[in-house]
């Protein structure tokens, strides 16, 4: 059996780059960052998937060419994880609606830019965006979680 060194070379530096990569990131994990609390989620995969079917039902039926505004009340930044969980979610079971939970031009990269952005659209605003539904997470004082879900209709 012959080796070429230079594949084999390749294939080491190559190896060893996942395994470090893969490494940075589990040391690097925040506990409130959306990664940990997923892994934790998969190991539960029911409820995680429960979770998942709850999120996509608030998607159904958007009627073609129109969107959903997404909105997060009183949300402290310890449930940054959630809120995340929430908006990817939404914007992968409303596709190819556009779910939108900020003002035009603000930066969404985790949870806590949602969190420091609160938006609240006026009437105009969501016809414009021909936004027909109104999704709203609330957190209650005892910490439980209320979600409510209001269609409008353009004018």
């Amino acid at each position: 059996m012959h080796f070429d060194r230079k594949n084999v070379a390749s294939g080491i530096v190559t190896a060893a780059v996942c395994f470090c990569l893969a490494l940075n990131f589990y040391l690097n994990l925040t506990p409130n960052s959306f990664a940990p609390n997923l892994l934790r989620q998969l190991q539960d995969r029911d409820g995680l998937f429960r979770e998942l079917a709850n999120i996509d039902r608030l998607y159904y039926e958007i009627p073609p060419d129109q969107n959903v505004f997404l909105s997060f009340e009183d949300f402290p930044l310890e449930n940054e994880a959630f809120v995340e969980l929430v908006c990817y979610r939404s914007h992968y079971a409303a596709y190819p609606h556009k779910v939108f939970t900020s003002a035009p031009g603000t930066v969404i990269n985790r949870g806590r830019d949602i969190l420091h952005a609160p938006f609240a659209p006026n009437e105009d605003w969501l016809d414009q965006q021909r936004v027909s539904r109104i999704v709203t997470f609330a957190q209650k004082a005892d910490g439980q979680i209320a979600v409510s879900e209001t269609d409008r209709h353009l004018r």
